[in-house]
Parts: C-alpha cells; sequence; structure tokens
C-alpha cells in the first residue's frame, strides 16, 4: 500500500477510523490515488474521501457515510436523537454521562443505547468502573454533521460543557485523595471532550464562566500530561475573558501563578515569566491562598536561579520555608527543604545542600495522591535525587553520585512523566556522564532528552539538549563543530540562560578552546564565566573556572605564572570552604 516511510500514516488511519475493516479497505482505495498523507489529512475532518470499495456494488455499502446512513435511516426517532448527541462524546463515556447530554430518564437511555451497541453502531466494553460506551469516529462524524441539520449543536453543547466542568471538579478534589496512576487512567480519557468544551465555552456557546473554570479545575490534568504547551494558551484565553467578566475576577490569582509556571518550560525563565510569578504571589498574599503562595513561591526560586539571579532566589526559596511550616499539607515542608537544598547547591553550599537533601529524604513521605506532582510539576523523589546526584558528585563521591542519578532517571521512566525524565536526564544523568567520560552513556541519555523534549516541544530542554550535544561533540574530538554550535548557544540564549548551569557551560568552552590550542581565546572566555559567576552567585562551579584560568595563563608563558599561581591558590581557598572536594582533587593533578 505504501512505502515504509508511510508506516506512522498507516497507523494513525487505520486508528482514526478505529479499526473498521470496511472504512480500511476504503482508505487504501483512495491511497492509491492520493497517497497515503493526503487520505490522513482528509479523514481528521470529513468521511467524504472513504469511497467506492472494490467488494461492494450495492449502493448502500459504496461509501462509509451511505453505510452509516442506512442504519441511522433504520433507528427510531429518539435513537436518531440519542445518536446525534453522542458525537460530542469524544472517546468512552458512561450512562451517566450520556444521561446528562440526552437529558432522558435513565431506563429509557439504556434501552437505546442498547439497541445501539446491538446494531454496531457503540461499542462496549465492560471495566473495573463499570460499563462504558465509545462512539466509532467514522460514526461519530456522521452523527456530528446530522446534529447541525438538527439543529440541536448549540443545545447539546451546553449540556456537554456543564458535565466535563463537573468531571474536572471532581477530578481537581480526587487529585489530593486517589493515588497518581489511578487518578491519570481515571481521566485522561476526558481530555479530548475537556478541549471540546472549551472551543465550545470560549467560542460559539459565549460561556465564559464556563471555560474558566474548565481551564482552573483541569490543571492538574494537562501538567501530568505534559501538556504545558496547550495549557498556556487556553489560561491566555481564559485570562482575556476575565478582563470583561467582573464577576470572574476571583479566578486571576490562580491563572496568573498556573501562566507563570507554565512560562517556565515554554519561554523559560524571562521577565515576562518572572512578573506574572511576582504578580501571582502578591495577589495570593493578599487573597491569603497559602497554595498558591507555595506554588508562586518555589517557582519563582526555580526562575531566579534559572535566571542567574541567585540573591533572590535564595529570599524565595526561605519564604517558601516559612510559608511551608505554617501548610497544613505534610509534604510542603520537606519540598521546601528540597527547594533550598537546590539553591544552595546552585550558590556553591555544597555542605549545606547536602544536609537538607538528606533531611528531605528522611521527612518525605511520598503521599498516594498526585498532588505534589501538580503543584510543582515534577516528581518530588525525581528532583531530589537528581540534585543530591549533583551534590554527592561535587563532593568527589562519584561512584554514589552515578547511582543516585540513576536512580532518579528510573523512578522518572517508571513514573512515565515528561518533565520528570527531562529533570532527571538534564540535572544529573547528562553531566555526570560527560564529566566521567562515559561517553556511550552520554550518548544515549542525549537522544533520549532530544525525544522527549522534541515531542512534546519543550524548548527549555530542547536547547538544553544541543547544548549537551555540543560538549559531547566536543570532549569526543569534533572540536570545531562542538565549538561553534556551543558558542552559538550561548549567545543566543544570553538573554535567557542555561538555567542554574551557564557559566559550567562556558567552563566547557573554555576547555574545548584549550584543546583546540587557542589559548587566548580560552582565557577570554573563562575570565567572563568567572566574571559572571561572581555577578550572578552562580559558585558551584567558581573553583574549576579558577582552575582554568590558571591552567589558560600557564600556557601563555613564564610572565603568567604568578597569575596562575594566585588563581589556583584562589581555587584551593574556595573549593575548601565549598566542601567540593571534587574540585580540590582536579587542583591537586595540576601540580
Amino acid at each position: 500500500l505504501a512505502l515504509q516511510s508511510d508506516l506512522s500514516h498507516l497507523v494513525e488511519i487505520c486508528r482514526q477510523v478505529d479499526g473498521i475493516p470496511l472504512a480500511i479497505e476504503m482508505a487504501a482505495a483512495a491511497a492509491r490515488t492520493l497517497g497515503v498523507k493526503q487520505v490522513l489529512q482528509e479523514l481528521r475532518t470529513s468521511l467524504s474521501i472513504l469511497g467506492v470499495s472494490r467488494r461492494s456494488t450495492e449502493p448502500r455499502q459504496q461509501t462509509m457515510e451511505a453505510t452509516i446512513e442506512w442504519s441511522y435511516r433504520l433507528l427510531t426517532p429518539p435513537e436518531q436523537m440519542v445518536f446525534r448527541s453522542l458525537s460530542l462524546s469524544p472517546g468512552w463515556f458512561t450512562a451517566e454521562a450520556a444521561m446528562v447530554i440526552t437529558a432522558l430518564p435513565r431506563t429509557q437511555l439504556i434501552n437505546i443505547l442498547s439497541s445501539l451497541a446491538s446494531k454496531s453502531l457503540l461499542t462496549v466494553a465492560t471495566t473495573e468502573h463499570g460499563t462504558l460506551f465509545h462512539q466509532l469516529e467514522p460514526m461519530r462524524q456522521y452523527a456530528r454533521v446530522r446534529l447541525d441539520d438538527a439543529c440541536e449543536y448549540a443545545t447539546i453543547a451546553a449540556r456537554h460543557a456543564a458535565l466535563m466542568l463537573g468531571i474536572f471538579q471532581c477530578a481537581e478534589v480526587e487529585v489530593e485523595k486517589l493515588p497518581t496512576a489511578e487518578w491519570v487512567e481515571r481521566y485522561k480519557s476526558y481530555l479530548p471532550g475537556l478541549r471540546q468544551a472549551l472551543e465550545w465555552s470560549f467560542g460559539e456557546g459565549n460561556d465564559p464562566g464556563t471555560g474558566v473554570s474548565l481551564v482552573v479545575a483541569a490543571e492538574p490534568l494537562w501538567l501530568h500530561l505534559s501538556l504545558v504547551r496547550e495549557f498556556l494558551a487556553f489560561i491566555e484565553t481564559a485570562t482575556s475573558r476575565i478582563q470583561h467578566a467582573p464577576d470572574l475576577s476571583h479566578y486571576a490569582m490562580k491563572l496568573e501563578v498556573a501562566r507563570g509556571c507554565a512560562l517556565l518550560y515554554v519561554t523559560g525563565s524571562t521577565q515576562t515569566t518572572r512578573e506574572a510569578l511576582a504578580h501571582g504571589l502578591l495577589e495570593s498574599r493578599r487573597l491569603g491562598d497559602g497554595v498558591a503562595q507555595i506554588r508562586s513561591l518555589w517557582a519563582l526560586a526555580v526562575a531566579s536561579v534559572n535566571a542567574g539571579l541567585n540573591e533572590d532566589a535564595v529570599s524565595h526559596a526561605m519564604e517558601l520555608t516559612r510559608v511551608a511550616a505554617m501548610s497544613g499539607c505534610p509534604t510542603d515542608r520537606p519540598i521546601a527543604c528540597r527547594a533550598r537544598g537546590a539553591v544552595h547547591h546552585v550558590v556553591g553550599k555544597q555542605e549545606v545542600a547536602q544536609a537538607e537533601l538528606e533531611e528531605f529524604f528522611r521527612s518525605y513521605e511520598e503521599p498516594l495522591s498526585n498532588s505534589p506532582t501538580s503543584r510543582y510539576h515534577f516528581d518530588q523523589q525525581v528532583a531530589g535525587l537528581a540534585f543530591y546526584a549533583r551534590v554527592l558528585w561535587l563532593r568527589n563521591e562519584t561512584s554514589r553520585a552515578l547511582d543516585v542519578g540513576r536512580q532518579a532517571l528510573e523512578r522518572a521512566v517508571e513514573l512515565d512523566h515528561t518533565y520528570s525524565i527531562c529533570h532527571a536526564l538534564a540535572q544529573a544523568s547528562i553531566p555526570l556522564a560527560l564529566d566521567q567520560g562515559h561517553h556511550e552513556a552520554a550518548t544515549l541519555y542525549i537522544q533520549e532528552l532530544v525525544d522527549v523534549s522534541n515531542a512534546n516541544r519543550l524548548s527549555v530542554w530542547i536547547n538544553w539538549s544541543q547544548a549537551y550535544q555540543a560538549c559531547l561533540d566536543i570532549r569526543t574530538g569534533s572540536l570545531k563543530p562542538g565549538l561553534n554550535r556551543l558558542q552559538s548557544l550561548l549567545t543566543e540564549n544570553s538573554a535567557v540562560p542555561f538555567s542554574m548551569y551557564h557559566c559550567g557551560l562556558m567552563g566547557e568552552l573554555a576547555c574545548g578552546q584549550m584543546a583546540a590550542e587557542d589559548h587566548a581565546t580560552s582565557l577570554t572566555t573563562v575570565e567572563a564565566a568567572i566574571a559572571r559567576a561572581a555577578r550572578t552567585g552562580e559558585l558551584w562551579c567558581l573553583p574549576e573556572l579558577l582552575r582554568l584560568k590558571g591552567l589558560a595563563l600557564s600556557r601563555q608563558g613564564t610572565r603568567a605564572t604568578a597569575e596562575a599561581a594566585a588563581a589556583w591558590e584562589e581555587a584551593k581557598i574556595l573549593s575548601a570552604q565549598q566542601g567540593a572536594a571534587l574540585w580540590q582533587e582536579r587542583l591537586r593533578a595540576n601540580f
């Protein structure tokens, strides 16, 4: 039917027609003329592409639409009404949901659902949560057209939006109670219905109250499924609608906090991101919303570190600690402790960071619910393990560091949580593998980060994957392309730096320039990195930068020997103060 390159499109066509044999045969016939890709594009909007089937000559079987229409005309008027109404229920649905949409009594509706299923116009499945129904996609597309023809769309769409709001308000409560896997499994199937309800509420339905309430209530699902760009788009729409609806102003603070948190992963820690979070924090203080304050402070600490505003990051982390101490949530205090440990690692206080992260592991009791991941975007154990691996690395406990980094990644993969996977890879797995010369592992890890970040369009981690690939190229002998790429990335991202490790990457660039025997440029790069570290407080790598400065100076000739010795002495003192035994060992290797 098609070349190997068309296989993914073929699979999607089969999904689009829900595996119906006649529909697949018709799609195959159309593909011979139009090609697989064009057939798939047409199917996403209409069944008209499903034309004459080779095996059939009866008029009712010449097109998919004719086949469905023949069955539809045999239905009673109430059956036809239910069939049309269910076109606004993509995915699986319960009889209770169908009752809301059709407004029929339960007994009558159950009889009609059974009749539709017996005529193969509905699919039925029995699960541990009860009986579920599903309208196959070709049936749904046909029924949706008939819904418009009957002038019933507005009425049914309004009922469907109200149904989705009720479901996600329930989800918002249950996210604090149910085990994560159970909660996600229960609610992820409602995502198509959620999108449809929002499209109606913000569009033709002109019902901003339902739309805004839905965006707020559905936040945990979007975050757990890592659909941050989609979520951000709906936040922007909801925010614009609030401006013209004073009765919805009480949602403004939650939307602003959610917007700031989402922007962290879409555009990075820009001034816009920090301003959104700061405004959300002010409003949450004014309204006395402790949960929103904690989220804002956590995100502000992350955004400040990422932006090289490490004094602000320390301040936000300390305020987070104070607010968490008054929280009734048992996980908030240890999470605040973890946040402090991460910030102290970046500012070069490795002994303090180690103590705080170990306190987090001792005091954090993982809840059954999905609440921490929904609030903080990452699995907290993964985040703690990733930073702990980095601290152990700088403490020169390399074997333990690699083991802890492996645990972080394994847990993230087991949870199948996109943000947590990216976090474990970028914070620990890749930098440790690069530093230890484990180039095969680094290659695999970088490719995983490339795949995951590109699949979810996470620009922050896409940039990181490119920077790490440049570092790997430099370390494996592809000096010129690696140096050019890393230099370009650091320049392009100077306004939104590479999170808390910008100076570390500048050190990688200086090392590569030394390897290329461009000692003058290397010295310029490392001095710029030292100046940046002093300005931003990104001090975790400063002893290593001073060591590199000494090396670069030592290759300038005997006149620079005294300056090199001074740089090494400063690095020796600073690494001891920081408790960074790794840098101390590397300094000793110079002599």
